[in-house]
């Protein structure tokens, strides 16, 4: 599916319903709450949506690929979104981003919904992803960083089923503790033993 169809956005040349922007791997887009009426994807690269942590460093929470809905929160219109959700997105890929006015965005998917499959099939994917994430919380760090490997894997490629993947090169350990909430002491144990059973396999430089 090709969103800029689906969208019409060609049609929109002085850019009066959307925004395109351009990204480096490092840079970063600071979301806030004031742009609740935008909708924001990806249509070219990847991503991290991270959020402030304890210490106020930024931690990673999510990976987001091309037409994942960043900015999922907007799709609502009757909701109260509270206020102190903010949250920034971290490019570790050249990308494109899209900005589309919600209105504009939502009136097209009510007029043309089978367009929009992939979308449907992104939100999809990410609450099977939590919910085993939640599933497994309480498990043991080998089971919760699998089934993070899981997710990763199930994000990056839905339709693919093969023995192996190889997962880029900013799908760190530092990332995986975090995506996973596992310590790095534990997700590194855990790793190591992944691999030991054959799960896991370093790359051979």
């Amino acid at each position: 599916m090709d969103i800029k169809k689906a969208l019409y956005l060609e049609q929109d040349a002085t850019y009066k319903y959307h925004q395109m922007k351009l990204y480096k791997p490092g840079d970063v887009y600071q979301y806030e709450n004031d742009e609740e009426e935008k909708i924001v994807f990806l249509d070219e690269g990847a991503a991290l949506i991270q959020a402030q942590g304890k210490e106020s460093d930024w931690v990673s929470h999510d990976l987001v690929t091309p037409k994942y809905i960043i900015s999922l929160e907007n799709m609502m219109t009757n909701v109260y979104i509270p206020s102190y959700l903010m949250y920034r997105v971290k490019f570790v890929e050249t990308s494109r981003m899209y900005i589309v006015d919600r209105d504009y965005f939502l009136n097209h998917l009510y007029l043309n919904p089978l367009d929009f499959q992939e979308f449907f099939e992104s939100l999809a994917i990410k609450y099977i992803n939590k919910t085993r994430m939640i599933s497994v919380s309480n498990e043991s760090p080998v089971t919760k960083i699998a089934n993070s490997l899981f997710a990763i894997i199930y994000t990056l490629h839905p339709n693919q089923q093969v023995k192996s993947y190889q997962l880029p090169s900013y799908i760190t350990q530092k990332f995986i503790s975090e995506y996973s909430s596992t310590g790095k002491a534990r997700t590194s144990e855990a790793l190591k033993e992944l691999e030991r059973i054959g799960i896991v396999q370093k790359k051979s430089l």
